[in-house]
Parts: structure tokens; sequence; C-alpha cells
């Protein structure tokens, strides 16, 4: 189920996560989203995390305005590698519309899935992340998420030749 990213004004942060490897022939990254019109949005897409992050903990707690926050601070504390303090707040956007049955709650919180992927990755928990990915791309199968599935296992293929090579050195 493909949805539309203009529909749910989903906007993907031109934060691109680069761990690519000299022998990657494309440039593969991981990608985080953000909420487009949320609360440190802005600041966040322009690399200026503490303001985002001081825009987003000011921020209205309605209903929806919560999921935009949790994602907002899950990216921006990714993103200033406080990776221990985004998880909180990836699950938390995780948990506020997974019980959803409309398929605008399945895209977000497939975008939701993706960022949490993300830190566990950058934690080095290559079997968490891809569990999350996963998880993500069965929500929802939209381009963020196919693509980060996709960066994931290049990774993956790329460490078990590493280890294949380096066990029959």
């Amino acid at each position: 189920m493909k949805s539309n990213t203009k529909k749910f004004s989903l906007l993907i942060v031109a934060l691109l996560i680069s761990f690519n490897s000299v022998a990657e022939p494309k440039r593969l990254a991981l990608q985080l989203a953000v909420i487009k019109h949320a609360a440190g949005s802005k600041e966040i897409m322009k690399g200026e995390y503490g303001q985002g992050l001081q825009k987003l903990v000011k921020a209205s707690a309605r209903k929806r305005a919560l999921f935009d926050i949790a994602t907002g601070i899950c990216a921006a504390k990714i993103m200033t590698n406080d990776l221990e303090q985004a998880i909180p707040f990836c699950s938390q956007a995780i948990d506020m519309y997974k019980e959803r049955r409309n398929s605008k709650y399945h895209y977000l919180t497939s975008i939701a899935y993706s960022n949490r992927g993300i830190v566990r990755f950058k934690l080095g928990d290559m079997a968490g992340a891809l569990e999350d990915i996963e998880t993500a791309v069965s929500i929802d199968n939209n381009n963020i998420v196919l693509s980060n599935l996709d960066y994931l296992k290049s990774r993956l293929s790329a460490n078990q030749q590493e280890t294949l090579q380096v066990a029959s050195d």
C-alpha cells in the first residue's frame, strides 16, 4: 500500500545519514523524517538541532501534536548523536498510532518505526534495526522505509562479506 506523502504533509528531512562504504557502487543513505510545519521542524531541517529541540519541548501537547513532537525530537536526538535519549521518543511516536486502521496512520507509524530503526543501527544493533525497518515496510511500504531497508540489507551484505574475507585470511 503506497501512500501519498503530500497528502500527509510529511517531509523527508534533508538529513540523509550517510554511512556509505567506498565499495558501494551507488550512494545509499538512511532517511529520517519529521512532520512538515510541526514545531521545530524548520530548524531541524536547517541543521539547527538545539533550536529545533527547544521549540519542540515548548510545543503544544494536543493529541496530533504529540506525534509530531515525538517524531521531531527523535530525529533531532539522532542527528546530535544523543541516541539513548532518542529511543523513547521514537517509541512514543510508534505507540501514538500503531492501533489505528486508517492508511494515514499506517504511513505515520511506518515512518516512526523507520526512525527508530535508524537509532538502533547507529547503536550497532543491526538485528533490532532490521526488525524495525521490516516492521515499517509491513505496515506501509513507502519510499522512505523501502530505501532504508535496501540500505540496511546492503550494509548487512557488506558486513557478511567483510567477515568472510577476514575468516579466509
